[in-house]
């Protein structure tokens, strides 16, 4: 929960855990107290929603870790674990979110927010829609929201909204008047579905995209395509089989992605299938 400053070793920043950047009214009160008693005044947003309490006396961390317990702050906001899971706002708020990112959101958190000793830090982000609002692809896993379309030509109108609609020319018309979709144009971002008034163009695969492998830092790269699921369930699963192989087969200090690319993404995959149920974890090296 702390970090020691490297400028002053004997101060300490608190940072921490806030899933999906969630703060209720309540807690508000606790940080603004401890700010002002323990630590030099402010509070720091991270890039990952985390809140961080900068400049508080190392003797003093744990009265100031006891008075945030009391408002529900809890768990490592850093170091080799699963790092604070980010989330846009999905459905909960945005007119382009094709899932529920809240609600997976806080699956994930509830289901992997206690590993430690990981062979590295592990990001995960979820976006509700192909805008990637959360950064999916340069996180360790991603997950966005898509919409793979269902073309029904007899409930067809032509009236022509869904071509216009198309940002990325996947909906045509050929010389016979027929409607049909590009599918090496379509990306499955779903805007069509808001302009069919008809049910011609309906939504009915798989909602979750997974990508695996992503980072920033110094070598940032971006995710490799894992899968399409159609459930919460299934992409939690997909989580616990990932997290699982990279405990078994990283080594100290690498990143999911740097596992990938050493051992090959069909390797990955294989043990991914090969994957069974585990009772706990051992991350530890």
């Amino acid at each position: 929960m702390r970090s020691v400053s490297a400028r002053d070793p004997n101060l300490c920043t608190i940072r921490l855990r806030v899933p999906l950047g969630i703060i209720y009214p309540e807690q508000l009160d606790t940080l603004k107290e401890v700010a002002n008693r323990y630590g030099d005044g402010r509070l720091h947003l991270t890039t990952r929603k985390t809140v961080e309490i900068p400049g508080v006396p190392i003797n003093l961390f744990n009265a100031a870790q006891a008075l945030l317990a009391k408002a529900g702050w809890y768990a490592n906001a850093f170091g080799n674990n699963v790092r604070n899971i980010t989330a846009c706002p999905g459905r909960y708020s945005c007119p382009n979110a094709q899932v529920d990112t809240q609600g997976i959101g806080l699956e994930l958190d509830s289901a992997f927010f206690y590993l430690e000793n990981l062979p590295a830090k592990l990001k995960i982000a979820v976006a509700g829609c192909l805008n990637g609002c959360t950064h999916p692809l340069v996180n360790d896993i991603g997950i966005v929201g898509v919409a793979p379309i269902t073309f029904y030509e007899d409930n067809c109108r032509h009236c022509l909204k869904c071509i216009k609609s198309c940002r990325e020319g996947a909906i045509k018309q050929n010389l016979q008047g027929e409607i049909y979709i590009d599918q090496e144009k379509c990306i499955d971002c779903g805007d069509c579905l808001t302009v069919c008034k008809n049910s011609a163009l309906v939504c009915e695969g798989k909602n979750y995209r997974v990508y695996v492998g992503g980072k920033l830092g110094r070598h940032p790269q971006f995710g490799r395509f894992l899968g399409d699921f159609a459930t919460q369930l299934e992409v939690v699963e997909q989580v616990e089989r990932i997290i699982d192989v990279y405990c078994n087969y990283a080594r100290k200090d690498e990143r999911l992605g740097n596992m990938v690319e050493r051992i090959s993404m069909e390797q990955f995959q294989q043990l991914l299938e090969r994957w069974q149920p585990v009772t706990h974890y051992d991350c530890a090296k």
